[in-house]
């Protein structure tokens, strides 16, 4: 039976001028018999309309993808299945397999790069290629190429998947027609799966939702949301810090000529800073014995040749000025008096405390050997002593403390005196020899004894300390120390592996806080260890065989010229029995002397209360000063290797990582599984073909719809179809055998005015005239407007 189109009153084989009632096609085909065709249509259009399918069916086929055959060919086509590389194509296939080891070795790459740096602190253990990265600074740049990787990897896997989807979509699911060629045009170009999820989710989402390649391709557009901060994640983690650099030579001045003698201003100047210096790892020994004894023990001080950046310094190798010092300090036995003069200068009385200290008894009764105190022509059996007595402002005041050198060395004969070997005892001709006192006499108190003269008597030991009781609570302190120490230009190693700062000495309320600087020299006997100090920790010591010095300056090596003059300079050769206070708030006469000097000394001595620390702490101070005063003028050059560090970019925190680590992998697994599915479920379909998805969205149920959306929006389209209510799916039709739109099952279950509807257009189709009469008057309007 043929139904003439022309039939409804007006010419609508025309496809510019037919207006599409969305229940005719479906009421039509409900009411025609097999035999029934439709005429007045384009050719095509004709064929289409006039395929017969089955309505009752929506059954799926064989698990194989094929190619329909062509209807028009009169005879079938065999039947080809589609290889992977085929249906999903080779260049999408290439961009989800690269595009999957792309990301895939970009996060290992970066985790390297975060976790590379190893254990040990500025990445002192890390590989070569690591550090070469992060020294170069081009960690940043690195960071926003692997974001872009990251981004553009995942984003061409979305566009894929968002066509796979849409074919799992096609094949597996029942869909409103309104919605089938969207679909079926996705699966060869799409912009993303934003209008995948906005086709699909538009009518019943809470019902869509739970189909696991829609969920996945939700997840997915998130992921591809959120990777797209990836850099800037990324680089949430990264800040400066110092950085270990690679080995490089230099080459530093650390010697002068033979002719070349300097002499500098030493106590009185203030030391420029407190430099970082190396150290061999020792204990702290300076508890005294049962005779009062304390010593130190044997401490070697390496110094930097660098005025500047020696907080970059993380390991030195090479030739370095060597500082050996060995402090000790016992009760002296001695003859002494308190004497008192008066300046006309000042109206002020000076004491001090004048006498002989007894070497050969003060040493045997602390059970040392004599023999160090004796040369090949003399011996040592006593010193004098005329030096300042410092007092403390008030009564009970703290104390008044000094320290005063007691033999005099003429600078022609310091190089004979600068001979001490430092693996024998301090207490030997070479070393020098210190009175140290301790006071707590005031003005006043001197005043109320009547500034007479008082021979000292009657003391008892304390320690290292010889005690003279003077009456009411008034006390003298008294001990002799013998400083020993040498000067080498040795070579070294040294290292450390953490940042430090130099100490400084900071004045608060017109007092000094010398806490950071006594904890770096070591003089806090709770902080020995070098990394907890803050020094480089010599591993290796070569001294010249040289070092011992028994002539004139015409018998010293070149070498050892530079080290011979800072042995000399802390000496100040010029006088004996020149006093230095070792306190701050006190009154004493003698030579000036830096607040750092004396006020390091002093809260050594009130904290720990040694003096052998004390003395050596102030002169490893004074050596370090004068080395680099005297560095400036340091001619003789010499090759030395040093790793410094440099403020580098580097990986801190691990929390940006993770969080694109996981975006990664979320993507990937998404990505795997669509594809997955897609191999699986798939049978007609070929990815990324435009003749190939439009053919497949034209059949009978869909060939109206093309023709009115020739000049409509999609929504219209949209509109009508979801009145239309029939669902569809795509598959191989039992009646033309090509792979078309068919028919399934409605997406709701009919009522009863369904049912007598369906039961009505069983007999007699209905066509709603009045409405497709006035939507082909107002389209001619429009036509007519438009021309």
């Amino acid at each position: 039976m043929d139904i003439p189109l022309t039939r409804l009153g007006t010419d609508i084989g025309n496809s510019d001028n037919l207006q599409y009632d969305g229940s005719f096609l479906r009421t039509h085909l409900e009411s025609s018999s097999p035999h029934t065709s439709i005429t007045g249509l384009p050719d095509s259009l004709s064929q289409l309309a006039n395929s017969a399918i089955d309505d009752n069916t929506c059954q799926d086929l064989p698990v194989h993808h094929t190619l329909g055959d062509d209807p028009e060919l009169g005879s079938q086509k065999p039947t080809v299945a589609l290889s992977p590389w085929q249906s999903i194509g080779r260049l999408n296939a290439y961009i989800i397999i690269f595009g999957t080891i792309g990301p895939i070795c970009t996060l290992g790459f970066l985790t390297f790069l975060w976790a590379g740096q190893g254990k040990d602190p500025e990445g002192q253990s890390a590989g070569y290629v690591w550090r070469t990265i992060m020294l170069s600074n081009r960690l940043d740049q690195l960071v926003t190429i692997s974001g872009l990787i990251f981004r553009e990897s995942i984003f061409m896997q979305t566009t894929i998947c968002t066509s796979l989807v849409a074919a799992l979509m096609l094949e597996r699911r029942s869909i409103p027609i309104s919605q089938s060629v969207p679909l079926s045009v996705l699966r060869s170009v799409n912009s993303g799966p934003h209008t995948l999820v906005k086709l699909l989710l538009g009518r019943k989402p809470w019902k869509c939702i739970f189909y696991p390649e829609l969920s996945l391709i939700l997840l997915l557009s998130f992921g591809n949301i959120a990777i797209r901060f990836s850099s800037t994640i990324l680089l949430s983690d990264l800040h400066q810090q110092p950085l270990a650099g690679f080995p490089c030579q230099l080459t530093k001045n650390l010697s002068v000529p033979p002719e070349n003698w300097f002499f500098f201003g030493l106590w009185s100047r203030p030391p420029r800073d407190v430099p970082i210096f190396g150290e061999v790892q020792s204990e702290y020994a300076a508890k005294p014995n049962n005779f009062g004894l304390s010593d130190t023990g044997l401490k070697r001080y390496a110094m930097l040749p660098f005025n500047t950046g020696r907080e970059t310094i993380r390991s030195y190798e090479g030739p370095a000025m060597v500082l050996s010092s060995r402090v000790a300090c016992m009760p002296p036995k001695l003859l002494a008096k308190v004497e008192f003069e008066a300046d006309a200068a000042v109206p002020t009385i000076r004491q001090r405390v004048t006498g002989d200290i007894l070497i050969e008894e003060t040493l045997k009764r602390s059970g040392l050997s004599y023999q160090g105190m004796c040369d090949l022509d003399h011996c040592l059996p006593r010193v004098s002593f005329n030096c300042y007595l410092a007092s403390p402002l008030t009564h009970g005041d703290s104390l008044g403390i000094t320290f005063c050198p007691l033999r005099s060395i003429h600078p022609k004969q310091v190089i004979v005196e600068s001979r001490w070997e430092i693996t024998k005892e301090p207490w030997s001709l070479p070393a020098d020899i210190y009175l140290v006192s301790s006071t707590n006499i005031s003005r006043e108190d001197w005043e109320e004894l009547g500034h007479a003269s008082t021979q000292l008597q009657g003391y008892h030991t304390k320690d290292e300390w010889s005690s003279f009781d003077l009456g009411s609570g008034r006390v003298i302190n008294l001990t002799v120390c013998f400083n020993a120490a040498n000067v080498m230009l040795s070579s070294v190693s040294m290292q450390r592996s953490q940042k430090v700062t130099e100490p400084s000495i900071i004045a608060r309320d017109g007092q000094f806080d010398t806490t950071h600087v006594r904890k770096f020299l070591g003089a806090d006997p709770e902080t020995q260890s070098l990394e907890e100090r803050g020094v480089l920790s010599i591993t290796n010591i070569t001294d010249p065989p040289d070092h011992v010095f028994t002539g004139g300056p015409a018998q010293i090596p070149v070498s050892q010229v530079g080290a011979t003059q800072l042995r000399i300079a802390p000496r100040n050769p010029s006088t004996a029995n020149t006093t230095y206070a070792g306190c701050d708030r006190c009154e004493y006469f003698g030579n000036d002397i830096a607040h750092e000097y004396s006020g390091v000394f002093f809260d050594i001595l009130i904290n720990s209360g040694r003096v052998s620390v004390a003395l050596q702490t102030v002169h490893t101070m004074l050596a370090g000063s004068v080395y680099h005063q005297l560095s400036d003028y340091l001619t003789i050059p010499m090759s030395v290797t040093v790793v410094q560090t440099s403020s580098s970019t580097v990986p801190v925190y691990y929390s940006g990582l993770i969080a694109v680590a996981i975006l990664v992998l979320a993507n990937t697994g998404c990505v795997l599984a669509i594809t997955a599915m897609y191999l699986h479920y798939s049978r007609y379909s070929i990815i990324g073909n435009f003749w190939h998805a439009v053919s497949q969205g034209i059949s009978d149920l869909t060939s109206a719809l093309l023709v009115y959306g020739n000049m409509e929006e999609d929504r219209k389209i949209f509109l009508d179809g979801r009145e239309q209510d029939l669902t569809v799916r795509l598959a191989r039709s039992v009646v033309t055998d090509r792979v078309e739109l068919v028919e399934c099952e409605p997406l709701r279950d009919p009522g009863p005015a369904r049912e007598e509807r369906s039961r009505r257009t069983e007999t007699t189709p209905r066509i709603n005239m009045k409405r497709l009469r006035k939507r082909m008057v107002v389209k001619r309007r429009h036509n007519a407007t438009e021309r």
